[in-house]
């Protein structure tokens, strides 16, 4: 079955032991998880055929990866009632990610073998109990990889509006501590790197909301590195 819900697709990059990863989500999924009628993980892992050099999809390739993931999502979908909700790559390998019914998991492997192994791709499939949805969870961005999705619907709305990205204007932050005294003590370090416009008020839920600013352009990863920056700065004081 399809989700039930509208799902909304996003990715965001990162590294794990030193390699490049890409995760797609549906992000909208964490709304509705765990979904009880399915509580097992289903993986259908397809080995590259021809991956780029830090083990992430080629754009010589994508177009068969693009393929193979349509034609898969509709068969588990069709055949095993699967719930579709992420892509993982990393090492050359795709790994698409479902969540599904209760049943066997040799019965699931030998429904969907006959079918999946399309010319050019041998699957592997695997099966994990996970009724909390665990695995989902676990692919789901945490605070620094939200804010880079952020950060990218940004840019893209810039450019839409016609704006030049390289100009700099002014951006403001605002960033959490569990008190006051925290957000004072951030302060220094981030006038030493330039910021202005400090403000401290209560934040809606718990802790205490420190506002700034600073001119920067935008363009490229530009967002991400001023991000980094602050973190650096306010994460060993209790800010995030």
């Amino acid at each position: 079955m399809p989700a039930t819900w509208t799902p909304a697709f996003d990715f965001y990059l990162a590294t794990e032991s030193g390699d490049r990863l890409f995760q797609r989500i549906d992000m909208e999924a964490r709304q509705h998880a765990p979904v009880s009628t399915h509580p097992l993980a289903l993986f259908v892992d397809v080995t590259m055929s021809k991956p780029r050099d830090d083990g992430l999809r080629s754009e010589e390739e994508t177009d068969e990866l693009f393929d193979y993931e349509a034609a898969l999502v509709h068969m588990v979908e069709d055949l095993v009632d699967g719930i579709f909700w992420g892509l993982r790559m990393i090492n050359g390998i795709c790994s698409f990610q479902f969540s599904v019914p209760p049943g066997e998991g040799a019965d699931i492997v030998r429904t969907l073998a006959p079918i999946l192994d399309i010319p050019g791709y041998r699957p592997t499939v695997r099966i994990a109990q996970d009724p909390t949805w665990s695995h989902y969870a676990d692919a789901f961005p945490g605070d620094f990889h939200r804010q880079t999705i952020y950060n990218r619907g940004v840019q893209l709305a810039l450019e839409e509006a016609g704006d030049s990205l390289k100009k700099r204007r002014r951006i403001d932050h605002s960033t959490i501590f569990p008190s006051a005294e925290e957000a004072n003590r951030a302060v220094p370090g981030l006038r030493r790197a330039k910021f202005r416009g400090f403000g401290i008020s209560e934040s809606d839920g718990d802790g205490t909301m420190l506002t700034f600013q600073r001119r920067d352009a935008c363009d490229g990863n530009t967002p991400n590195d001023t991000m980094t920056e602050i973190l650096d700065i306010v994460e060993p004081l209790g800010g995030s």
